[in-house]
């Protein structure tokens, strides 16, 4: 494998776009050798952020290295969940370092859609370079967009704001409408909607073709002695045989409109959408937002939630379709009986059943409430219970979880019996009306037929409206709106769950202030010809903690840290000591930036890449393979580099299932001698990948432990930060795998090419500790002070000569920093200063 800094990308032919400026003038521009250079050109950072209101993105691009001659590089975007024109402005072109010049910016213009969405993002590429090579890992970055509307529309802005209280106060129809307005504009449903909208009227012109056709046959097909001049055709039969046909032509009409909405699919778009959001919402959101989503809320969410807004949306066409029936039969009353009684009937029945359905919204949607709070006790219960199995079964309480369960699953079910009884008697008032209204007309109309004054095909197609089409209007109404009002409580839930604090915000804070402070110390060592004797300057800018605060919570109640200032230069592995409950951690993960700082800053230079492994091992259901090369692109998964790696840590084991691995993608992308693309397929997670896979599961704690720091250093970050990852492994094993982390170091990188250390970048290990034996492993220790909530920079041997008695002597120190031995090292120690 190619060192990290050095060599090129392959020759991949990426399409450049023609919105840019540098391409026009590119035949006048001063030529750039095509090849040798031995600077880089890269991103300044992986990832940057931008917010959907200030219409530009800066993206830098940084040269490192000696700083000698003329070097271009091109670059372009690539749509990812934004699309160009939608989200951001597509842009490509060429950019020109001239002699000496260490950072361009290039500008991409950010759209504003007007619509929430999740945040989203796109990538640029620099590609194709000119008298220089490019980095390996920045040749590309990731550009997320912020969204600033509120979900789902800004209407009712302020009381999102204020929280779950104000929202629930939100109307429930008015909100509805919201969310139809986002479905409509941002689920891809648009111009189906519109479509259904319209043509959803076909089967209500059939309904009034039927009518008439109804009264046609009873006053003037099949009437004695009738005259023929009322016929459609010449004769009674050919008459007959085309009323015929009627009958079946509209069906095979209806059944392709409805085959062609089956395939327009808005319910599966919009549940789509809405799961979509809730997915990657939820990776985005804020520590402490997160915490307030237990997984079976997010569960219920992705699932009933989102199924139930779907059927909403969806229901809502529908009711416009049942209006249509309801309008055309009045039309037809209207046309063919004018009659006061019928008109009022067909106008004032869908009238009173909606404000029927109306007045009992309230009780319905409380019935459902009910019933959805049940149904999340009973998934929460499932998921403790597959979690948390092992708990449950090592304290034999497996009977009292079930009989847990199965009260909560029997309350669940008590509490969907008013639903359903709700539902029974809307539609049992609706036939009802029906009825006393057909029996009503009857006994008002029947001497009018009698008479003559009103003709008997009119009478039928009267009560067949009463009876059949109004009716059964007015029964899909409720049902829909039923539909509509059960949407309510989950369209509330998600309005509080889309609008929690997302990390975003904090995280582009820290990324701008990071790549101003990189341009800003880059510039005053490369100005600085005494500084430095290397190619490399920007490899000696330190990694600083400035004025750092930090407390959970609020007030300062709870403060871990306050106005820390420490540093270290690069290429230093650094022990985080001190005793139980001083914040080690909590360091750690503001360093990783998990936590964010309540003030002061965390520097790390920007284009240096940050991977946070945590204590607890954690591997997704697909290949060992897949899973170790997780933090790597396709075309970078080097086999052989894997199998070192696992060597180094005692894994040799676990190779043989790496081949198998390996064997399979060939075998399944139908290649015998190269393993490109079955390296393709490794480097890339496909919905089959997540199948029940069974590599790990005869593994102990401590070997899943070493795949687990296996993994971040075949990833082969700058910055590695080791989050109590070291601390269930007995203490040899933890001092090996310190020993393997210091030649990752020193190597500035494992198992890479020797001939390229020099133009690679330095390596960094953080890690906590409470071992004095690991912590005689680090170049810097730095040691947290509870007592002043600060942290103090001292060396190994310093801690060690504090807490050693005096009389053990320095090579004693060193045999046992050498050994890595903790029982040697426990000897010489007083148990109360192990810690």
């Amino acid at each position: 494998m190619a060192h990290d800094e050095e060599m090129g990308l392959p020759d991949e032919e990426v399409p450049l776009l023609s919105k840019c400026a540098e391409d026009e003038g590119e035949q006048s521009a001063p030529h750039v050798p095509d090849c040798g250079g031995s600077d880089i050109l890269q991103f300044s950072s992986p990832t940057y952020y931008a917010d959907e209101q200030e219409g530009c993105m800066k993206i830098d691009i940084i040269r490192l290295g000696a700083m000698k001659g003329r070097i271009a590089v091109r670059f372009s975007t690539e749509d990812g969940t934004s699309k160009s024109d939608e989200q951001y402005e597509a842009v490509s072109g060429k950019v020109i370092f001239e002699d000496g010049e260490h950072t361009k910016t290039i500008d991409i213009p950010i759209l504003p859609d007007g619509n929430w969405s999740p945040t989203s993002e796109f990538k640029v590429h620099v590609t194709h370079p000119e008298n220089c090579n490019l980095g390996l890992y920045l040749y590309e970055c990731r550009v997320k967009i912020l969204n600033s509307d509120r979900f789902p529309t800004d209407e009712y802005a302020e009381d999102i704001d204020n929280g779950e209280e104000a929202i629930n106060e939100i109307d429930d129809w008015c909100l509805f409408i919201e969310y139809c307005k986002l479905n409509f504009d941002s689920a891809g449903v648009a111009w189906q909607t519109v479509f259904v909208l319209i043509f959803d009227q076909l089967n209500n012109v059939i309904i009034f073709g039927n009518l008439w056709i109804g009264v046609y046959i009873v006053d003037s097909l099949f009437v004695k002695d009738g005259s023929s001049s009322n016929l459609i055709l010449a004769s009674r039969y050919h008459t007959a045989l085309l009323i015929g046909l009627w009958f079946v032509v509209p069906l095979v009409v209806l059944h392709a409109w409805d085959t062609l909405k089956t395939w327009l699919d808005i319910k599966g778009a919009s549940l789509s959408f809405l799961q979509k959001s809730v997915f990657r919402t939820y990776m985005d959101l804020a520590a402490e937002s997160r915490t307030k989503v237990n997984p079976a809320e997010l569960d219920m969410a992705i699932d009933e939630s989102a199924q139930e807004c779907a059927d909403s949306y969806v229901a809502a066409l529908k009711i416009v379709a049942i209006l249509g029936r309801i309008i055309t039969v009045a039309l037809f009353i209207v046309l063919f009986q004018s009659e006061p009684f019928a008109v009022w009937t067909v106008l004032i029945l869908p009238v009173v059943l909606v404000m029927f359905s109306a007045f009992r919204a309230g009780i319905a949607q409380a019935a459902q409430k009910r019933a959805d709070e049940k149904m999340l006790v009973v998934a929460t219960l499932t998921n403790e219970g597959h979690q948390k199995y092992r708990l449950i079964a090592d304290y034999m309480k497996r009977p009292l979880m079930g009989d847990i369960f199965s009260k909560a699953a029997e309350s669940h079910s008590e509490e969907q019996i008013p639903v359903a009884m709700i539902e029974q008697n809307t539609k049992f008032t609706t036939k009802f009306l029906s009825g006393l209204v057909i029996c009503l007309y009857i006994t008002l109309k029947t001497p009018d037929v009698f008479n003559g004054t009103v003709s008997l095909g009119i009478f039928l197609a009267t009560i067949q409206i009463f009876g059949d089409h109004l009716a059964e209007a007015v029964t899909d109404l409720n049902e829909q709106l039923m539909i509509i009002i059960k949407a309510f409580v989950p369209i509330k839930e998600l309005t509080v769950f889309f609008n929690l604090p997302l990390e975003l915000p904090d995280l582009k804070t820290i990324n701008r202030y990071r790549r101003e402070q990189t341009i800003s110390k880059r510039t005053d060592l490369l100005d600085c010809p005494t500084v430095g004797s290397g190619a490399f300057k920007s490899d000696l800018i330190p990694i600083e903690v400035t004025d750092l605060t930090f407390e959970y919570g609020q007030g300062g109640q709870s403060c871990v840290l306050k106005n820390v200032n420490i540093s270290v230069p690069q290429g230093s592995m650094v022990a985080v000591v001190g005793p139980h409950s001083s914040g080690k951690s909590t360091f750690l993960l503001l360093l990783s930036n998990i936590l964010i700082p309540t003030s002061g800053h965390i520097y790390v230079p920007s284009h240096l890449r940050v991977l946070h492994v945590s204590r607890e091992p954690m591997f997704l259901r697909a290949s060992l393979l897949q899973n170790l090369a997780f933090g790597l692109p396709p075309h970078m998964i080097d086999v052989d580099r894997i199998k070192t790696i696992l060597r180094k840590l005692d894994l040799e084991d676990m190779i043989q299932v790496l081949n198998n691995d390996l064997h399979q993608s060939i075998d399944d992308a139908r290649i015998c001698d190269d393993n490109t693309s079955a390296r393709e397929k490794l480097g890339q997670l496909d919905i089959a990948d997540f199948a029940d896979v069974s590599w790990d599961s005869s593994l102990n704690h401590s070997r899943k432990v070493k795949l687990h720091i296996a993994r971040a250093l075949i990833a082969n970050p700058e910055v590695l930060v080791l989050d109590r990852a070291l601390q269930a492994l007995e203490e040899d094993v933890a001092c090996e795998i310190l020993d393997v982390l210091r030649k990752h170091v020193k190597e500035r990188g494992l198992c890479l090419p020797e001939e390229s250390i020099a133009s690679r970048r330095p390596r960094n290990v953080f890690w906590c500790t409470q071992s004095a034996a690991q912590a005689a492993q680090a170049d810097a220790v730095w040691q947290m002070r509870p007592d002043t909530k600060t942290i103090v920079n001292t060396t190994p041997q310093a801690l060690m000569a504090a807490q050693l008695p005096r009389s053990v002597s320095q090579q004693t120190l060193m045999a046992a920093r050498r050994s890595c031995q903790h029982n040697a090292l426990m000897a010489a120690l007083s148990p109360s200063k192990c810690r």
